[in-house]
Parts: C-alpha cells; structure tokens; sequence
C-alpha cells in the first residue's frame, strides 16, 4: 500500500514558513496513523473513545481552512482519505 507523506514540492531551499507548515502537516499524519494503530489494539472502551476524539480532531484539521491556508491546497478530504486506508486497511 502507498504510504502518503506531505513533502515539499522542491528541492530549493525552503522559506521557514514552509517548512513550518509541512512540519505541521506532516506531523499530524503521523499522529494520525499512530493513533489509528494504536486504536486497533486497544480492548479498553475508555481508551478508546481518547483515541477516536484524538483522531476526530486531526480528521478536523485535514478538512479546515487551516488546513488549506498551510498546504495552498483544497484536498484535505483526500488526504484524509489515503489516511484512513492507510491506517483501517492495513495489515500490520
């Protein structure tokens, strides 16, 4: 399966701006996929429901004008998207 990671688009130096952005970008795909991991084996109710409000406040930030104002880009649903296969379809 094809992994998603927000990369940036050049190999330039980057403007600090940018590498903030990708950073946050970046960093909440990795929450997103740790916690979505971390739910599978997780038996305990209480657990559970943390992680899926961890993981409904991510899903929120991918679908937020935040969003859009760091990346430039309208797909956040899509990203999500590749996330949630990623995360709910995997065999690890």
């Amino acid at each position: 399966m094809r992994t998603f990671h927000a990369e940036s688009q050049s190999h330039h130096e980057q403007d600090p701006y940018d590498e903030l952005a990708i950073g946050i970008i970046r960093q909440a795909a990795e929450d997103y996929r740790r916690l979505g991991k971390k739910l599978r084996y997780s038996n305990e109710k209480s657990e559970r429901k943390e992680i899926e409000n961890a993981m409904g406040i991510i899903r929120n930030f991918f679908i937020s004008d935040w969003f859009s104002v760091l990346s430039g880009l309208e797909n956040g649903c899509s990203i999500l998207e590749k996330l949630d296969e990623e995360v709910f379809d995997s065999n690890d």
